[in-house]
């Protein structure tokens, strides 16, 4: 007789998605809004680039592929257990992560009045490993115990546990967030995004402790956290 089953199934879905239009200028590709040409030329960007590579072994990562598609993974695994013919057990696990990715924060500075323009914008340009990804996480479990003792005593315990989680991600690595500006505004923005830095909008835990049979329990604990690290790479305006 079958006493124990074992199911697992996971799903992984991409979708191509495009966060920044901008690009840098050239001699035969100027600045032009319409055609979404900023100001800063790829000639600076890719100066700042090199320089910030051979001095500080930084990163910057691309100014003219900007990938950002956006996916989703799923993950279900279950396992049920007949104990005895008068016992059960089944236990569940379920994953989901959604990942979105976003341009640099757009004007604000850290304590300082806000840019006339964007850091992606016809007036400047940022790297590709400034920008940022919004994770939504989900973790849940739950234990299942169904007994008969008699034909007249039964008990099921159940336990679930949730955990959700809104952070975000970045891949920089470990560097400063620095703003090159020039007459005043915007023109090239690089490394370890502002607000991102051990950003967790929210994270919170929901535990539950049901009992059902000739007594009655009921326990339900939850906890909830949020965490925000204004400029925790550091950031610096020049």
């Amino acid at each position: 007789k079958d006493r124990l089953f074992f199911f697992a199934n996971g799903e992984m879905m991409t979708k191509p998605t495009v966060v920044n239009h901008w690009r840098g200028a050239t001699l035969d590709d100027p600045q032009n809004a319409e055609n979404y040409v900023s100001r800063t030329t790829q000639y600076d960007l890719a100066a700042i680039s090199e320089y910030v590579g051979r001095n500080y072994g930084y990163d910057t990562g691309s100014y003219t592929s900007f990938p950002a598609d956006e996916n989703n993974y799923k993950l279900l695994a279950r396992l049920d257990w007949n104990i005895t013919n008068r016992h059960h057990l089944a236990l569940r696990y379920n994953y989901t992560k959604n990942r979105n990715w976003k341009s640099p924060n757009d004007a604000s500075m850290d304590g300082g009045p806000r840019m006339t323009d964007g850091r992606m914008s016809k007036m400047a340009m940022a790297y590709a490993n400034s920008m940022y990804a919004e994770d939504n996480l989900v973790h849940s479990f739950s234990i299942d115990l169904n007994s008969r003792f008699t034909d007249n005593q039964s008990n099921q315990f159940l336990a679930t546990y949730s955990k959700l989680d809104d952070v975000r991600a970045s891949k920089s690595g470990s560097f400063p967030f620095i703003d090159l500006l020039k007459d005043n505004n915007n023109y090239i923005s690089l490394g370890y995004e502002l607000f991102t830095w051990n950003n967790r909008h929210l994270s919170r835990g929901r535990d539950n402790f049901h009992g059902r049979g000739n007594f009655r329990r009921h326990l339900c604990h939850e906890r909830q956290g949020n965490f925000f690290c204004d400029a925790g790479g550091g950031w610096r305006a020049d």
